[in-house]
């Protein structure tokens, strides 16, 4: 028996329907806008089509035994809240949930493989999905929805496919931390982190003593304590909040505990997808504490904000021809980039950086109002 394309689309006063066993297909967009449709019983060996539930009323759902979620099946049904996927299936395709605003539970097959572009777009209401290390993604896959996701970024997926995603990402314990640098671009200003890495206040992934990515988007406080125990800021590390005017209330103060000792290039990077103008609100302040030891790439400072970093140790950490600032400031005289040293280390600051010896002055956190002492 089959159920052809577009069957009983528009039925929208369809309430109940018994599919018998013998059923062996429901065609594409069979019960598409059938939104008084509440429940379907479908045979474990039936094989379903695009779009065969898009815009319907269903409110929960057991897939039949097949290797493929189809494109679009239950795209915009606003009543879903629960689907059970079988073991075998490899491929959740293309805006498969998309837009189903109340589903709350899918569960993650082991045979999974392939997401694809919009799967989840807009599940507002899924609370958690847990991907296992051969899952393969496209970018924006999560786009809108909140909760928490668990999954393996690798070289292939990158985080690009958590553009979008508002909710908590779990980075898996047995997950390669390497993968992770440059990625915290793609995460949206509400992401949080969990699991084993993560810092107590969710901002803050840190692995064996390296900081992989931390996102301050979002803060609104005048100052932020980064989590003690690291030892080493990667590359591309920080997303740092565009910011705003003089009313609005901005991260002032960043500092490092005692024994951070190495910190990477454009370690640091201000966020202008809310807004493309250059700001010239409040200018960040970052301490440097008495262990910092070397600097191992370029333009540590990489955003369009002033900034003065404060180097409490007499000794010049390692710089090397590197540039502590983004090459912007050469064009922007106006904003403000300071490197304050202790008074009797001036000379040699200067003499070890050359390249920035204009922007090196005696001072230190004392030049500055309302931050609190952090050790």
């Amino acid at each position: 028996a089959y159920i052809n394309n577009g069957a009983f689309a528009n039925c929208t006063n369809l309430e109940e329907i018994n599919i018998p066993e013998a059923t062996v297909m429901i065609g594409a967009s069979a019960f598409k806008k059938c939104t008084s449709l509440r429940t379907l019983s479908v045979p474990e060996n039936c094989h379903v089509y695009d779009s065969a539930f898009e815009e319907s009323g269903l409110e929960s759902f057991v897939f039949p035994d097949q290797e493929h979620v189809p494109s679009r099946i239950f795209r915009n049904c606003r009543n879903l809240k629960s689907v059970q996927l079988p073991e075998g299936i490899i491929e959740i395709r293309d805006y498969a949930f998309s837009d189903c605003r109340q589903l709350c539970a899918v569960n993650i097959p082991a045979s999974l493989l392939q997401i694809g572009t919009s799967a989840f777009e807009n599940c507002e209401s899924l609370t958690s999905l847990l991907f296992g290390p051969d899952v393969s993604f496209p970018a924006n896959c999560f786009a809108g929805m909140t909760g928490r996701i668990r999954l393996y970024p690798d070289s292939k997926k990158h985080l690009n496919m958590l553009s979008g995603f508002k909710g908590t990402y779990e980075f898996p314990a047995d997950a390669n931390p390497e993968y992770l640098s440059s990625c915290t671009y793609f995460l949206e200003k509400e992401v949080r982190f969990a699991g084993k890495y993560a810092s107590a206040d969710g901002r803050c992934i840190i692995v064996d003593g390296k900081l992989y990515a931390a996102t301050l988007r979002d803060y609104d406080k005048k100052q932020y304590n980064f989590p003690k125990g690291i030892v080493k800021v990667m590359d591309h590390s920080i997303m740092m909040k565009a910011y705003g005017n003089r009313n609005a209330t901005n991260l002032a103060y960043i500092f490092f505990a005692n024994g951070l000792e190495e910190m990477g290039g454009a370690a640091f990077y201000a966020d202008f997808r809310d807004d493309g103008s250059l700001y010239t609100g409040t200018y960040p302040v970052i301490r440097f504490p008495k262990s910092f030891k070397r600097f191992t790439g370029d333009e540590v400072l990489y955003s369009n904000v002033g900034w003065y970093a404060v180097f409490e140790s007499q000794v010049p950490p390692e710089l090397g021809t590197y540039r502590l600032f983004d090459s912007f400031y050469d064009y922007n005289a106006h904003i403000p980039c300071k490197i304050l040293v202790p008074e009797d280390a001036v000379d040699a600051y200067r003499a070890a950086w050359p390249q920035e010896a204009s922007r090196i002055q005696a001072g230190g956190m004392d030049k500055f109002l309302w931050w609190e002492p952090y050790e």
